[in-house]
């Protein structure tokens, strides 16, 4: 009996490493995976990749990737539907290397991008970045369990999460931190909701702190013909901001922003802690 065994655990062995080296070059997977101690580009969960750049470029649209271990990884750019999901083991993600962002998101006009358990510290004091998580394109961003920290950039824009679609997309936050992201531009905060184009969004803000960035978390208009930019803040927290708490800004002629805030707190911010600023909310003083 024990001799079938091992020979039945041999041949099971012989047959799994026969499957890895046959994979094709070529191939996708559904499921990925990464970790500090991967290598290669196969991505499986017996042969998962370093980083997260690999292992998108190695799963079909609509899949997802998931962390083996918690730890640090380079930064990379999202350009198809996926989902990261590291919630048992956080992955931190840092710029550098002359790269401002730490996740890039340039996805297709139907793609949905969803992030969870992620840590992004852009090094504080000193350090440059221009946005923690940027949303540059795609249908929608789901992110969860998310900190992003220190965001910095003396001369420009800087925003912990910066998302600026060119198309209608959706936005929802939720159970996150963000904290200590800065900018000298006027569009520099936490969050940043800025569409362009002829863009309109809906954002879902929920069981968020937003703590000590500049602005707390910007409503912006102004970059969008026509269009709509609406934000639902609940369960939230927007306290220590050095300039507005949370700013809804737009101009004549360009995107109609309204803000619903609700069971949340906008406390010892610098300036105003609820500010509008627009054709629309004349007479109607910050508070």
């Amino acid at each position: 009996m024990r001799k079938t065994t091992l020979a039945s655990t041999t041949l099971l062995a012989a047959t799994l490493v026969q499957l890895l080296h046959a994979t094709p070059a070529g191939a996708q997977n559904l499921h990925s995976w990464v970790s500090t101690r991967g290598s290669g580009d196969v991505c499986v969960f017996v042969q998962p990749c370093a980083d997260f750049g690999t292992a998108i470029s190695k799963t079909i649209p609509g899949g997802e990737i998931r962390c083996l271990d918690a730890g640090f990884y380079p930064p990379f750019t999202i350009d198809k539907a996926i989902s990261l999901v590291c919630d048992d083991y956080q992955a931190a993600v840092t710029s550098g290397g002359g790269v401002p962002i730490a996740i890039n998101i340039k996805a297709g006009p139907n793609d949905i991008v969803s992030l969870n358990g992620f840590d992004i510290d852009e090094g504080g004091v000193g350090a440059t970045a221009a946005g923690g998580i940027v949303f540059q394109s795609g249908a929608a961003l789901h992110l969860n369990k998310i900190k992003v920290r220190n965001t910095r950039l003396p001369s420009d824009n800087a925003g912990g999460i910066y998302f600026q679609p060119n198309t209608n997309a959706q936005l929802y936050i939720s159970d996150s931190i963000i904290t200590g992201n800065s900018g000298t531009g006027p569009l520099s905060g936490g969050i940043v909701i800025t569409p362009s184009a002829s863009a309109s969004v809906n954002a879902f803000i929920s069981r968020v702190q937003v703590e000590g960035n500049s602005t707390g978390i910007i409503v912006d208009g102004k970059r969008s013909t026509m269009a709509a930019v609406n934000v639902t803040v609940l369960d939230s927290m927007v306290v220590g901001s050095t300039k507005d708490g949370i700013l809804a800004q737009t101009s004549a002629a360009k995107a109609r922003v309204s803000v619903f805030i609700d069971h949340s707190v906008v406390s010892d911010n610098l300036e105003s802690g609820v500010k509008a600023d627009g054709p629309d909310s004349l007479g109607v003083p910050p508070v």
